[in-house]
């Protein structure tokens, strides 16, 4: 990378997340200024009179120039004293404040009114924060403040809340940019951090103040960093909502309690929130969630370097000035010797929660939400018992931030290690002097080099920005305190980068505007686009061939019934075939997405050989495959909401209730856990109709009460444990065993979709719904299944039908003799054959529940009178 190469980069950079400087961070102090100083220059009074006038005179210009952002709390020692609110970064800053204004006012407390002087600035406090005395002094655990300390904690109050209406007016602007927001939002946590700090409640605010933090680095990294900043805090909208609610306050003469209201609306969390997250972080307890993601992480690093490689041979061929040679190898190097610094920063991580001001891959705007400081009981029993759970709860975030540090850090290594080869090489050093250039740069890296790696590590870790249709959802989901939507989608920035991270690997790539950025770009950025689209789009292809040939499952046949009966032979969709077994790659979200969609296509072609001329079935095979694909994608974990309630459109009467139930037992606390628990306990699947059996199959011991999920042959559905019980429980890897069924395969054959016993159904020609008599439901289900014995045949369906279909029964030869096809005789007398043992197992069932068949003969016979005709 040449100089002016370096120059681009920072110009592209700046033309993404734009630039700041010194300046834009004035409007709240000079942080190389202390927090209290005292001015001997003109009179606040006359300086702005003189201001409006635009007639300053030389000392007073001075002055203005000398206390840019600072505010004016009074006069003190013979001068004007000024708070510097830019030097506050955290509780002790404002302990150090209030201390430092006691000391600055101390003179001015008239020694023989001490106690009343105290008292009377505690009342006036206690008015500004819309509190009473005893309010103020029982938060302060009884200690009163004394005369000095109450007037330094007016004084400062006072002038916060005028530099938080300054900066609000700034953001609620039109032309207002991301700066003048974090402006704000950092004004805002000071705001609440100083009214923390009177009334003795600071468990938080340790937490905002860091998070506002003034980013380090150059005017575009520091850019990038408060634009991450904004985006990890409920996005742009958010603050600008904010800001506009305290501007209209300001000019309609905003109160106290008012003021209070909006600050501590953006400084904590509401209920809302703490319910958002103890509902997502409930969904990642699973052991299997942390696998996935960790092993998720380590293949696109691999990827990266292999990826690196094909650029480099693309930009050698394309003599694009680019990717140079040896990058690939450079990127190794700095996976390898970043490993130290990774696995302590992913300690740290673990240890305080912290992972930087980079996003996550939990879209919540505020964390923590669950505290007794968001309740408003900080310091009390109760509080501090919320503040445990709230720790508790947020253990899998914690968990998921850790091993995303991890692999953010070896990221930004291999990155640094990459850019430092391809900026010595372009200066043209060789031998040794490259080697000793390649050193500074990745000991000291210039800006243009951190902001790329810094990006490469999110983008690795699918952290990054998503585009705009993303983040228009993700505004969606915020929007109002009341929103559901969180429900249907708790996860969307992870998704989402998933989701283009796979599109740039096909060949579908050029449908990606980033995608076609970068090849428009030129240079490194176009060589990688074409790197990734092509080692990606060859992946595919291999998928395919081996999907052609019967080794790689996609998304299935689409009737249930068809489904059913090749999962009854051990398959599984979007899983891999060796050696007998079928080992599921759908958790995989990088390799395995491109696996899936090329499957899935394998399938629906498989068999079909169209001339071009036959239009409408080409069209017929494209809509097909577009819907294929959009269902691997919403089959993934994270799209499990959206799945659902297209499954209540597509049939409501079928779908609604479960829906609702499972949603309603989604909101389990710790719900991921508890079901981890019961799987360990017992792996059989159970049957849950209502809110509280989908509760119960998630809680350990409990859900044995449930009757077991059973198949179409009533055999229990379960894990098959082909590597044991342990393997089931924690790999994300789920394998079967191929089984040997015959009648199974027959009805594959012939491409049946016998689906198993509804929970509505027909009892005595009577319709009866068995949601309302589980146990009724699951006598039916075995009993049609195998184990009732036909009077003739001595044998339950399954054992029948596998006789029948082998050649091992006396019917067999009737059966040889039918025509094949879904709708031939065979499949006519499978069905038949079912639809009598079910009738059969009906019979036995009304039998041997005498109330239940009561209960039947009441209703025909009401539906019998209903029937009559009614005489005129």
């Amino acid at each position: 990378m040449t100089p002016g190469q370096a120059v681009d980069e920072i110009s592209a950079a700046k033309q993404k997340y734009g630039e700041v400087g010194e300046r834009d961070f004035l409007i709240l102090g000079d942080p190389n200024k202390p927090l209290v100083s005292i001015s001997k220059g003109p009179q606040p009074e006359t300086l702005a009179a003189s201001q409006r006038a635009g007639k300053l005179t030389a000392a007073q210009k001075a002055t203005t120039e000398a206390q840019p952002g600072l505010v004016n709390v009074g006069d003190a020692q013979g001068g004007q004293v000024y708070v510097n609110f830019a030097r506050i970064e955290g509780p002790e800053d404002v302990k150090k404040l209030i201390g430092k204004m006691a000391d600055t006012f101390a003179p001015s407390i008239d020694k023989a009114k001490r106690g009343v002087q105290s008292n009377a600035e505690t009342q006036k406090l206690a008015d500004e924060l819309g509190m009473t005395v005893g309010d103020v002094l029982a938060r302060r655990n009884g200690q009163p403040f004394n005369a000095e300390e109450a007037l330094a904690a007016r004084k400062l109050w006072a002038a916060s809340a005028t530099k938080l209406l300054e900066v609000a007016e700034r953001a609620a602007q039109p032309n207002a940019g991301q700066v003048d927001l974090y402006n704000f939002r950092k004004m805002m946590a000071v705001h609440y951090a100083l009214q923390a700090e009177v009334i003795g409640a600071r468990t938080e605010t340790a937490r905002a103040l860091q998070a506002w933090s003034i980013p380090a680095g150059g005017g575009v990294e520091q850019a990038r960093a408060i634009q991450l900043l904004m985006d990890g805090m409920g996005g742009p909208d958010v603050s600008i909502a904010m800001a506009k609610r305290l501007a209209t306050l300001k000019a309609e003469g905003i109160s106290s309690e008012a003021m209070n209201a909006v600050v501590r609306k953006g400084a904590l969390a509401t209920t809302m929130d703490a319910v958002k997250e103890a509902y997502v972080m409930g969904l990642l307890w699973s052991p299997k969630t942390h696998i996935v993601n960790t092993t998720s992480n380590l293949i696109v690093a691999g990827q990266q370097i292999y990826e690196r490689k094909a650029a480099e041979l693309i930009g050698q061929a394309t003599d694009s000035g680019g990717v140079v040679p040896g990058e690939a190898r450079a990127m190794a190097y700095g996976a390898i010797s970043g490993l130290k610094d990774a696995f302590r920063l992913a300690g740290r991580a673990l240890k305080t929660g912290e992972t930087g001001a980079s996003l996550g891959k939990i879209d919540l705007g505020h964390e923590p939400a669950i505290s007794g400081e968001a309740f408003g009981i900080a310091d009390t029993s109760l509080g501090k018992a919320i503040d445990y759970i709230g720790r508790a709860t947020r253990i899998p975030g914690r968990l998921l931030g850790a091993e995303d540090e991890l692999f953010k850090s070896i990221g930004y290594r291999m990155e640094v290690h990459a850019q430092a080869l391809r900026q010595a090489t372009g200066e043209g050093l060789e031998g040794k002097a490259l080697k000793t250039r390649i050193a500074e740069l990745t000991n000291n890296p210039p800006e243009h080099i951190r902001i790329s790696a810094a990006d490469a590590a999110l983008y690795n870790t699918f952290t990054n920005q998503p585009g705009e249709w993303a983040q228009a959802l993700m505004n969606l989901r915020s929007a109002g305190e009341l929103n559901p939507t969180f429900i249907v989608l708790p996860f969307l920035r992870t998704p989402a980068n998933l989701l283009r991270y796979g599109f740039e690997r096909s060949p579908l790539a050029p449908l990606v505007g980033q995608w076609r950025a970068d090849v428009a770009a030129g240079g490194a950025r176009a060589d990688l686009a074409l790197a990734r689209m092509a080692t990606g789009s060859a992946i595919l292809a291999l998928f395919a061939d081996y999907a052609t040939s019967g080794f790689i499952s996609g998304a299935g046949p689409r009737d249930q019934g068809q489904r059913e009966a090749l999962i009854r032979q051990g398959w599984q969709p979007y899983s891999i075939y060796s050696n007998g077994k079928w080992y599921s790659y759908n958790r995989e979200s990088t390799i395995g997405t491109l696996a899936g969609v090329a499957a899935t296509m394998a399938e629906v072609s498989q068999g079909r050989y169209l001339e071009p001329e036959e239009i409408d079935q080409w069209n017929e095979i494209t809509a097909e495959v577009i819907a294929a694909t959009a269902r691997q994608v919403t089959d993934k974990s994270f799209f499990e909401g959206i799945s659902r309630v297209v499954s209540v459109i597509e049939d409501p009467n079928r779908y609604t209730r479960d829906y609702v139930s499972q949603t309603i037992a989604s909101f389990t606390p710790f719900g991921s856990a508890l079901s981890f628990g019961a799987q360990a306990i017992d792996p059989t699947r159970r049957e849950a109709s209502d809110p509280w059996q989908q509760i119960r199959a998630k809680l350990p011991v409990l859900a044995e009460s449930l009757p077991p999920k059973r198949d179409l042959w009533g055999r229990e559905v379960k894990p098959q444990a082909v590597y044991g019980k342990a393997y089931d429980l924690l790999s994300p890897v789920q394998t079967t065993e191929v089984k040997d069924s015959p009648i199974d395969a027959e009805m594959t054959r012939l491409e049946m979709n016998v689906r198993r016993i509804p929970k509505k159904t027909t009892l005595g020609g009577v319709d009866m719904d068995l949601r309302e008599n589980p146990e009724v439901y699951d006598e039916l289900t075995r009993l049609a299944g195998n184990e009732l014995k036909h009077p003739a045949w001595k044998m339950g369906a399954m054992d029948y039908l596998n006789a029948v279909v082998s050649g091992g029964h006396p019917m067999s030869q009737v059966y040889k003799i039918l025509s094949d096809g879904k709708d031939g005789g065979k499949a006519a007398f499978i069905k038949n054959a079912i639809d009598e043992y079910r009738r059969l197992a009906k019979e036995a069932v009304l039998e041997s529940h005498k109330d239940l068949k009561a209960q039947v003969e009441q209703k025909a016979a009401d539906e019998q009178r209903r029937n009559l005709p009614t005489l005129q």
